[in-house]
């Protein structure tokens, strides 16, 4: 398994490397990824912690044009009994960002899909449970995903 050293030496050893691709750590090719995907934008961030708090920094990246460089949006700061709260209302910002038009009943309706439940111990369980099937697939996985799941049931 390569380290994270190990990595960012093999990114930074590649000959054709534009600096917004260095910094995005992606290879320059040649074929332009939006038009090879078929899609406009990526979204993407970085969840860091700053004392007891935790800080979204979300991005976006216009796909479009070639030679765009991501573009940062505004912050969100949350502690960890507002953290899925405010996770939730990350897709209605992203679509808001995007111009997609939104009716406020939409945006409401995005936000409650969007936080599955209150209770940050049992999100935990629940991913958990995602990689516990995606790491160990068959039975082994299914039937720890399967306890997770319900320990995070009995919590909510």
């Amino acid at each position: 398994m390569a380290t994270r050293n190990t990595m960012k030496r093999s990114f930074d050893d590649q000959p054709m490397r534009s600096a917004s691709a260095r910094r995005a750590g992606s290879i320059v090719c040649g074929v332009h990824p939006g038009s090879s995907l078929k899609v406009d934008a990526a979204l993407f961030g970085r969840v860091e912690r700053q004392g007891i708090d935790y800080v979204i920094q979300p991005r976006l990246l216009e796909l479009k044009n070639p030679g765009a460089e991501p573009i940062s949006l505004e912050p969100i700061t949350a502690g960890e009994n507002d953290w899925l709260a405010k996770v939730a209302t990350l897709a209605s910002t992203y679509a808001r960002t995007l111009k997609v038009p939104l009716s406020d009943a939409e945006a409401r309706r995005m936000d409650k899909a969007s936080q599955p439940t209150r209770s940050l111990k049992a999100f935990e369980l629940f991913a958990r449970a995602q990689m516990a099937v995606s790491q160990k697939p068959g039975q082994e996985g299914n039937e720890a995903a399967v306890d997770l799941l319900a320990r995070a049931i009995k919590i909510r």
